[in-house]
């Protein structure tokens, strides 16, 4: 079960408690790993991750369910915050070599499974930790390896954005904040 811990009190108390599929967990570190971002927490197992949406304390729901129809030694999963997920896997849950980095889109928390591609690498990749758009992968006896993941930007476009505000504009006001006022 995934538990959220009230952490204002001297003694730990579980303040909600969700259920995880029924997966065991990987097999080669025995452990299941969480991540947690952007509202939702991400819980691996033995042939995928579970996605929970954390928002409410009141009402936990896993809203997404790992599925036995990929790799099957999830070891761990980050998010980037732009809608992908970089995991350490594997195809069987045996020290074969066939463990590297799968990157997937968790733009859809309900589907856990939107594979986008596979980065091999030497070893077998146990664990992953993201950085300035490089990935640093703890690779077994092959060490550290370090993935760029992401194409860098070269197409010198600057972005555009738009802001807008909730100021009322008038030629008395010219759109200025006023003290005390909610502004937006």
């Amino acid at each position: 079960r995934l538990h959220g811990m009230d952490l204002t009190q001297s003694t730990l108390s579980v303040l909600w408690s969700a259920a995880i599929s029924g997966y065991q967990a990987e097999g080669i570190t025995g452990r299941r790993r969480l991540f947690a971002g952007g509202g939702y927490a991400y819980v691996t197992g033995y042939p995928g991750y579970d996605v929970f949406d954390v928002r409410n304390p009141a009402a936990v729901t896993r809203v997404g369910d790992m599925r036995d129809a990929g790799p099957n030694s999830f070891k761990q999963i980050v998010l980037n915050g732009s809608g992908l997920g970089l995991a350490a896997g594997g195809t069987n849950p045996r020290d074969d070599g066939t463990h590297d980095v799968s990157i997937y889109s968790t733009t859809d928390p309900r589907n856990p499974s939107a594979f986008v591609t596979t980065f091999a690498t030497p070893g077998v990749a146990r664990a992953v930790s993201i950085y300035n758009g490089l990935a640093y992968v703890a690779d077994g006896t092959s060490g550290l390896q370090v993935i760029n993941y992401l194409a860098y930007d070269n197409q010198r476009q600057p972005p555009t954005i738009t802001l807008t505000n909730n100021f009322t504009m008038t030629s008395a006001t010219n759109g200025v904040a006023e003290e005390g006022k909610l502004a937006r």
